[in-house]
């Protein structure tokens, strides 16, 4: 449905009714958004500086020791015992101070007593994320061509043997992030080969690196994760860069933006720049940095 005086010809890609699957929206504040404009690089940034409990805090393993067969051999009782430590440093240092990620919004599907004809449900007009994310819509909201962003970070990785790449939906639950590790296995192989068996067991990824609680659903977030196997203490909370050119399609500047987005894009074409604004409520979308 066109907005009023507007044919549907005479719209941006981004103010159809239409979800765009291909299209990745990264909310920044103004600073950030000329970090990102001045070096046309995007970091995928450490666990760490996220803002959610479940990834901030260190990951702890869980013993499983089996009891089939009656008392389990000393040697695993024992390690259980006195090895707790060494393990949850090694479980941390491993799986999440390795990991890096990229956080974007994606379209969703309309709610179904949604008005007709209003864009609640694209990526670029999530109210909160304006209010949290792009520093009370002084920011922007940066739309990327997800083929093409795939692609370009696969490309500057270096893909060293132990490291992950992988992308997708956060998938939202009220559960614990568990690490169960079986001490025979910890105790026979080796505790950063028991890890790395866990790591990539089917599901665990999804388990550690693409889970949230429940509280963030509104969010609908799109994920590209990258994690480091053993990475130096000197590197644990070293972001990520990505060149992006080539796969900005978009800059939607907040209704409270004040910076000079021409002077920020420079000389640089193909990225069309529009306003959010809200009118009653509803986002709307204006072209160029009125």
């Amino acid at each position: 449905m066109a907005r009023a005086g507007l044919m549907e010809d005479d719209l941006h890609r981004l103010q159809l009714q239409e979800i765009d699957d291909n299209l990745l929206f990264h909310y920044t504040p103004p600073t950030s958004l000329e970090a990102i404009l001045k070096n046309w690089t995007l970091r995928l940034g450490a666990y760490a500086n996220t803002n959610d409990p479940r990834e901030q805090k260190e990951w702890r393993a869980g013993f499983v020791i089996p009891t089939a067969g009656g008392r389990p051999p000393e040697q695993y009782l024992r390690f259980a015992r006195e090895s707790g430590d060494e393990v949850d440093e090694a479980t941390d240092r491993l799986l999440r101070r390795g990991a890096r990620l990229g956080c974007f919004a994606v379209d969703r599907v309309p709610l179904p007593d949604a008005t007709a004809g209003c864009l609640f449900h694209r990526g670029w007009a999530r109210a909160r994320m304006w209010q949290q994310y792009a520093k009370k819509h002084t920011g922007a909201c940066l739309s990327f061509d997800r083929t093409a962003l795939l692609a370009a970070i696969d490309e500057q990785l270096p893909h060293r043997d132990g490291d992950l790449y992988f992308w997708g939906r956060v998938e939202y639950q009220d559960q614990p992030l568990t690490i169960p590790l079986r001490v025979p296995d910890l105790v026979d192989i080796g505790i950063e080969k028991a890890l790395d068996d866990f790591q990539t067991r089917k599901g665990t990824a999804q388990h550690l690196y693409m889970t949230k609680n429940t509280d963030w659903e509104s969010e609908q977030e799109f994920r590209i994760v990258v994690v480091r196997w053993n990475v130096p203490k000197s590197e644990a909370n070293v972001p990520i860069k990505i060149d992006f050119r080539g796969c900005l399609k978009a800059i939607v500047l907040g209704e409270h933006f004040a910076g000079d987005i021409a002077t920020l894009l420079g000389t640089r074409t193909g990225v069309d720049v529009l306003r959010c604004w809200w009118g009653d409520g509803v986002p709307l979308l204006a072209h160029g940095p009125v």
